[in-house]
């Protein structure tokens, strides 16, 4: 063996690794917590997805009730509210617009574009709280994170 490589004395090894692991358990805790934030948000869009997709294939108004009970459902379906995040406060919300050919906004009644007929489009919302596993100096504890889906009707 190189007698070089034995010539650091023994407590010091110790000692780099007292002063390092509270640094690597720090990083750590922010890849969880990051990791966490974005599985929420992958979530949420996924949510207004399902209701968006189901609203694309309505044509009521009536509809807005079950684009939301949709994306609910699909929330509730994946599991993630009662095992990572308890006390979510998830809520979701519905609304469809009109645009003409040309992408202007319009009511959504005849004869009101220019040039050709309007388009439907239905719009999910998705929201909840997002609280950290523990309190950073300085952060907020508990913050909202939204979803968001457009469709248009068929």
């Amino acid at each position: 063996m190189l007698p070089w490589l034995n010539s650091r004395p023994r407590g010091q090894s110790v000692l780099e690794a007292a002063l390092i692991a509270p640094i690597l358990m720090f990083i750590l805790l922010v890849v969880v917590e990051a990791g966490r934030m974005m599985y929420l948000s992958i979530a949420l869009v996924h949510a207004a997805d399902a209701g968006a997709e189901y609203g694309a294939t309505l044509t009521t108004d009536a509809a807005f009730s079950a684009m939301q009970s949709a994306a609910t459902n699909d929330i509730q379906a994946s599991g993630l509210f009662n095992k990572l995040y308890p006390d979510n406060n998830f809520s979701a919300s519905a609304s469809n617009f009109c645009e003409c050919s040309d992408g202007t906004t319009t009511s959504c009644t005849a004869n009101t574009c220019a040039s050709g007929a309007f388009a439907v489009f239905v719009k999910v919302m998705t929201s909840a709280t997002y609280s950290t596993l523990v309190t950073y100096p300085g952060l907020p504890a508990a913050f909202t994170m939204n979803g968001q889906a457009t469709m248009r009707v068929q």
